[in-house]
């Protein structure tokens, strides 16, 4: 064993680690960044850099 650990998330806690995340990445819900995303409407102001890690959580939402 190489000391990789691996955590399984059931839905909802998968959810609830993306709607953490969004809130503290942007100030909103997990919910109103994925409507946001999928509209293809991401506000400007939004750091790039914050809609990339958020990107790499959406498997968990998806």
């Amino acid at each position: 064993m190489d000391g990789t650990l691996v955590t399984e998330l059931d839905p909802g806690t998968a959810r609830e680690v993306f709607d953490q995340a969004c809130r503290e990445e942007l100030g909103i819900s997990g919910q109103d960044f994925l409507k946001a995303y999928h509209d293809a409407a991401l506000p400007k102001d939004w750091s790039a850099e914050a809609v990339c890690r958020l990107e790499m959580l959406l498997p968990l939402v998806t």
